[in-house]
C-alpha cells in the first residue's frame, strides 16, 4: 500500500509538472445539487443509543432529498487526461430513514428520522475526455477524498412529511455514523461543453463501518485555464 501511494506522488508530480510547463493550469468550481442516498444496513433489528429501544428496520434504505455542494478547484489537463483538486462545503437536508417499533403481537409503530448534517470535503481526481472533439466531450473521473462532519442534527416524526416532530431525538444517527467524518471513493461521468460541465457523481464512503452508505449526486462545473485567460485577456507584447 506504501508504495502504491509513493507511485501516485510521484505520477501525479510529474503530471503536474508537465501541466505547468504547458500552461494548463486552470481553475474552477462545482456545484451540486440533488442527491439520492443508499444506505445496506447489515441486519434487520437495530438498538438505538439514544431511548434504548429495539426497532426493526429495512436493510435497504433509498431516499432523494436535496442537496447542495460548493467547491472551487484546481484543475490540471494534459492532452485528454486531466486532474482535479477541490475542497467542497457540503449539506444533506435530510437523510431519511425508516423503522418499526414492536408493542404488540404483529403491530408496530413506524418511526422516521430525518438527518441533516453538514460537512467540509477535500477531494482529488484523476479524470479522461473519451474522445479528442471540442464539443460535447464525455468523460470519466474517479477519486478519493475525506470528509469531515462537523453539524448534525435528528428529528423523528411519525410520517415522512415530518409535521410534527422529536428534535434532537438522535436514534438511528449514531449507528448510522452519520456523524463521524470517513474517507470516500467517488465516481463521475459527464460532458464538457465548452468551460461549463454537467456531471453525475456517485460517492462510496469507505473504512469501518458497519452500515454502507453512499450517495448519487447531480452537478455542474465551470473551469478556465490561465492559458486561456492569458492569450484572450492579458496584452502580449509583440516579439
Amino acid at each position: 500500500m506504501r508504495k502504491i501511494g509513493i507511485s501516485l506522488i510521484v505520477s501525479l508530480t510529474f503530471f503536474c509538472q508537465h501541466a505547468l510547463y504547458a500552461q494548463r493550469l486552470g481553475t474552477g468550481a462545482t456545484f451540486e445539487f440533488l442527491g439520492t442516498h443508499f444506505s445496506y444496513i447489515p441486519t434487520d433489528v437495530i438498538f438505538s443509543g439514544y431511548s434504548y429501544r429495539a426497532y426493526y428496520v429495512d436493510k435497504l434504505q433509498i431516499n432523494t432529498k436535496t442537496y447542495f455542494s460548493v467547491a472551487p478547484m484546481l484543475v490540471f489537463d494534459y492532452s485528454r487526461y486531466f486532474i482535479t483538486a477541490k475542497a467542497a462545503m457540503t449539506r444533506f437536508d435530510g437523510v431519511v430513514y425508516k423503522y418499526a417499533y414492536p408493542i404488540a403481537n404483529q403491530e408496530f409503530i413506524t418511526y422516521f428520522s430525518k438527518i441533516d448534517f453538514q460537512q467540509i470535503e477535500v477531494q482529488g481526481n484523476l479524470g479522461l475526455f473519451l474522445n479528442s472533439r471540442s464539443f460535447a466531450r464525455p468523460y470519466i473521473e474517479a477519486g478519493f477524498g475525506r470528509a469531515f462532519t462537523y453539524v448534525v442534527n435528528e428529528n423523528v416524526a411519525l410520517d415522512n412529511k415530518f409535521d410534527k416532530i422529536w428534535r434532537g431525538r438522535n436514534e438511528v444517527s449514531g449507528l448510522i455514523n452519520l456523524d463521524k467524518s470517513y474517507s470516500f471513493l467517488s465516481f463521475s461521468y459527464g460532458v464538457r461543453i465548452d468551460f461549463i460541465s454537467f456531471y453525475a457523481r456517485y460517492v462510496a464512503r469507505i473504512g469501518n463501518f458497519d452500515t454502507y452508505f453512499s450517495y448519487l449526486a447531480l452537478g455542474m462545473s465551470a473551469s478556465t485555464s490561465f492559458g486561456k485567460i492569458r492569450r484572450n485577456y492579458i496584452y502580449q507584447p509583440p516579439e
